[in-house]
């Protein structure tokens, strides 16, 4: 009788180990969301001549920002209003932008000489889709100094854990050399206006 105990003893050890130990974990593991976002410069240039956004080597004044969500090591599900990006400091050195060409995105102002344009919205929070796990957007500076700090979260759906990162961009930066003023940039727009 006690080598039948013994026996159904070993046995139910066995099966419980191939099982991953009764009541423990399967050996499935839950793996968190990760989040990262970055740009492609961290120091821009007082935009004193307020110089309007754009992209491209005519953009001193502008950035382009990328937040990505993996797990896993793998791209996030795709899906709209994934990405929260907010600026959480420096308001007066700059704004966020689409620049996506959504017309919901634009505003109207005067032209100068009578007329209605269209140019991209100035934001200071934005939200985005997720497409392969991230998406762009940009940053443009004013004519203020300052650090400009600019944070975006995703939130994993099955646990509604948020997880956050964040860039700082500095407007304005000082030359080596005390008491000198920053540098300045000069680009010239087409037809001949000169702006500093």
């Amino acid at each position: 009788m006690q080598k039948i105990f013994k026996a159904s003893a070993l046995t139910l050890a066995m099966t419980l180990a191939a099982c991953g130990g009764g009541g423990g974990s399967s050996g499935a593991t839950e793996e968190s969301y990760s989040i990262t976002l970055r740009t492609d410069k961290t120091q821009l240039p007082l935009n004193v001549g307020r110089q309007q956004v754009s992209t491209g080597a005519y953009a001193p004044y502008s950035t382009a920002l990328y937040v990505d969500a993996a797990i896993g090591g793998r791209p996030i599900p795709g899906g709209e209003e994934i990405f929260s990006c907010n600026m959480s400091g420096g308001l007066n050195s700059g704004a966020l932008y689409y620049l996506d060409g959504k017309p919901e995105h634009e505003v109207e102002i005067d032209d100068g000489v009578g007329g209605k344009i269209k140019v991209p919205g100035a934001y200071r929070s934005i939200t985005l889709g997720s497409n392969s796990g991230g998406n762009s957007f940009h940053f443009h500076a004013s004519d203020q100094v300052g650090t400009a700090r600019i944070t975006c979260s995703v939130t994993d759906p099955r646990d509604k854990q948020q997880k956050s990162a964040y860039v700082d961009i500095t407007v304005g930066t000082g030359s080596a050399v005390a008491g000198q003023p920053a540098s300045i940039k000069y680009i010239t727009q087409a037809p001949g206006y000169l702006g500093s």
